[in-house]
């Protein structure tokens, strides 16, 4: 009896083997898989307002350059803006929802969708949706299917056919190994019931969506050249902050852009671009001149300094400092608001001193200090730092969320009928609590 003992444990463990196969290769097993393999569900799952930047190609008379920018959160709101160029000509096109209407801006013409457009739209909505792959997993309407053992560039790569009543059928392909979608195969059908034409597009270059938080702005500190240790750092913000003398010595430049003397305006002009972001208010004060020749420059120096890299270079710096927190940040930061370039800067500003004052630990002396400031800004901006503002700051739209460890394809590549049609790739991606209401309004 031992002589065949062996092989009946062999070919049980070979039977065990085969069903366990089995198991891995159902529709629902498939799709756990994916969904681990990209970070997992409570990544995937975890509420935010999703910012991307892309670029590639377009393929309608010819092979033109593409830029994209894509708005997406819950609530179906969107906004999808479009650049190309069409036979040497611009176009555009911005595609935004409010999660009830929907608009299209085509060039300068804006238009609510009409009845076609707005079909398809809502077909690329609900593909969307299935190659989330989280609602497969919990909307019973889905049905899935397992589809023969495919390739997808020459990976070996299981199939699940996705069906819901009255919508068409969507075909994702995985990769065996990886877990990871490699392909989506939208399949059209006419009224007559026959099969019409077909969308895929292909996923390539998996990797993590966001680098850790600050990398992005220290790669571009460093490509200007510039030291990111933090005494560094610090250093280049209090450049930034103007003294009583400096105020004084930018007005007086300001003035002198009407200056009889040619000399004195053109010389005016170039020290007023060498001070760059910190001129910035001033100047635009003085585009409201009454003297002709102080907003001609005013605007021209405005122009330049924004075209330069000064601007970018101390956002970069205030995100930094935020992400690092080292000592003596709080009141660099504190001591730079009130001289912020824009809205934008001073929005980095207050996240930045949010970051600090949310920091685990007692909270940082200076942020108390400035509760009792008789400047009210700095006051609003050390209560909300440090939450003493009954969550209102918490609550405002445009604060970053970080997500380590969730994975995106970098690149999607589209076919229309077997015929490569796009590329697009990913060059950033921002997370966010909420974006603003304006960002979804009607496009004018």
């Amino acid at each position: 009896m031992r002589i065949f003992l062996f092989p009946a444990l062999a070919l049980g463990a070979l039977l065990g083997l085969e069903c366990r196969i089995r198991a891995e290769d159902k529709p629902r097993a498939i799709i756990e898989k994916a969904i681990q393999a990209v970070g997992g569900l409570e990544k995937l799952t975890k509420p935010r307002a999703v910012y991307r930047k892309m670029k590639g190609t377009i393929s309608l008379t010819d092979h033109s350059p593409l830029s994209a920018e894509y708005y997406t959160e819950k609530g179906g709101r969107s906004r999808l803006a479009l650049r190309w160029q069409q036979n040497r000509q611009p176009m555009s096109i911005l595609r935004v929802s409010d999660g009830t209407h929907q608009w299209l801006r085509y060039n300068d013409t804006t238009q609510v969708l009409d009845k076609e457009t707005e079909a398809q739209t809502k077909k690329s909505r609900y593909s969307d949706r299935v190659t989330s792959l989280v609602p497969l997993l919990k909307d019973k309407s889905f049905t899935l299917s397992l589809l023969p053992e495919s390739k997808v560039e020459g990976k070996a790569a299981n199939g699940v056919k996705v069906a819901a009543k009255d919508k068409q059928d969507i075909l994702l392909y995985f990769d065996k190994v990886s877990g990871v979608l490699l392909k989506a195969v939208h399949k059209e059908f006419t009224s007559g019931g026959r099969e019409g034409g077909t969308l895929t597009v292909v996923y390539q270059d998996y990797c993590e969506e966001e680098p850790r938080p600050g990398q992005a702005e220290e790669e571009a500190l460093k490509k200007a050249r510039l030291p990111t240790d933090a005494t560094s750092l610090l250093n280049y913000l209090r450049k930034e902050i103007l003294s009583p003398a400096n105020l004084e010595d930018i007005k007086a430049l300001v003035r002198q852009l009407g200056d009889r003397s040619y000399r004195i305006r053109q010389k005016a002009s170039a020290a007023l671009i060498s001070r760059g972001a910190p001129a910035l208010r001033f100047l635009r004060h003085a585009t409201h001149d009454s003297d002709l020749e102080i907003v001609v420059r005013a605007k021209k120096c405005l122009r330049q300094i924004r075209e330069g890299p000064g601007i970018e270079l101390v956002a970069h710096t205030i995100r930094l400092l935020g992400v690092r927190r080292p000592p003596g940040a709080a009141r660099v930061l504190l001591d730079y608001l009130p001289f912020a370039t824009n809205d934008r800067v001073a929005h980095k500003v207050r996240a930045a001193l949010y970051a600090i004052g949310s920091s685990p630990g007692k909270p940082d002396p200076v942020l108390v200090e400035a509760l009792h400031s008789k400047d009210p800004e700095r006051r609003a901006a050390a209560a909300a730092a440090l939450g003493r503002d009954g969550g209102a700051y918490r609550r405002l739209p445009g604060r970053r969320v970080y997500i380590p460890g969730l994975k995106g394809a970098r690149k999607l590549v589209y076919y229309q009928q077997g015929k490569k049609i796009m590329e697009l790739e990913t060059t950033e991606v921002q997370f966010f609590n909420k974006f603003e209401d304006k960002l979804f309004a009607k496009p004018e």
